[in-house]
């Protein structure tokens, strides 16, 4: 059993682990690293970077880490930034959320025998890890509401300047249902968005996207397992209405 999981994409590829495996539950399969005796990676897109983000199977991943006895999970996520201000290379901490998916299968408790739940969504994101997370990282840091949009095409111009006008900081395709899915089922969940570029008609700046984002999320994951190697111990888990 584990306490701890990282969730990620591509950028952490060269994270070192002790094995793969794979866990399968009643939404499908979820391949994982174990990392050490206490915290797994779950690659999102597969160990391959096979799968786009309308076709993660969320579902199989979280609820594999809940079998798995995971209490924390930090998400690392590549995103773009919808606003001048927020630069490149820049992490932001999500403390709120904009779902614009369309074709996601967004909870666990579809009816009949999984029963009909609804899930407050007033705190979606751990503050507590958040906190610990800014207390450690030496590098830019600010918080944010993230967007997440259906993929594969990025955002248009009006898109984005839609998203900033309502409150969006940064967007990008594989926030949700992630942050939904661990909410109901009770797992305490952080999302470190490392912002690659801007999103498209934020400004006429442009940065070519370089590995130095890979190695912030790397960076990133380190703090992550140092946190983790101190030990988590707090409730602040789903509420339920």
């Amino acid at each position: 059993m584990f306490k701890y999981a990282i969730i990620g994409g591509t950028a952490l590829k060269s994270m070192k682990s002790i094995e793969t495996k794979s866990i399968e539950n009643e939404y499908g399969v979820c391949e994982y690293n174990v990392l050490n005796e206490d915290t797994i990676f779950v690659p999102r897109h597969g160990m391959n970077y096979s799968v786009p983000p309308t076709f993660i199977n969320y579902r199989a991943n979280v609820k594999a880490m809940k079998d798995l006895g995971v209490e924390y999970a930090y998400a690392i996520n590549s995103v773009g930034s919808l606003r001048e201000e927020i630069e490149p290379l820049t992490i932001v901490m999500a403390n709120d959320f904009f779902d614009f998916t369309k074709k996601r299968d967004y909870t666990f408790f579809t009816g009949l025998d999984k029963g009909v739940k609804f899930i407050a969504m007033d705190e979606p994101y751990s503050l507590e890890m958040n906190r610990l997370f800014e207390e450690k990282y030496d590098g830019k840091i600010s918080t944010g509401v993230l967007v997440t949009t259906e993929g594969p095409k990025f955002e248009t111009k009006i898109e984005n300047k839609f998203y900033k006008s309502i409150g969006g900081d940064v967007v990008g395709m594989t926030g949700s249902p992630e942050v939904i899915l661990m909410n109901e089922l009770g797992i305490k969940y952080a999302s470190l968005n490392v912002v690659g570029n801007y999103g498209t008609g934020v400004t006429d700046k442009h940065v070519e996207i370089t590995n130095e984002q890979e190695n912030i999320a790397l960076k990133a994951a380190h703090v992550v397992l140092d946190i983790f190697k101190n030990g988590l111990d707090f409730n602040d888990g789903a509420k339920f209405l």
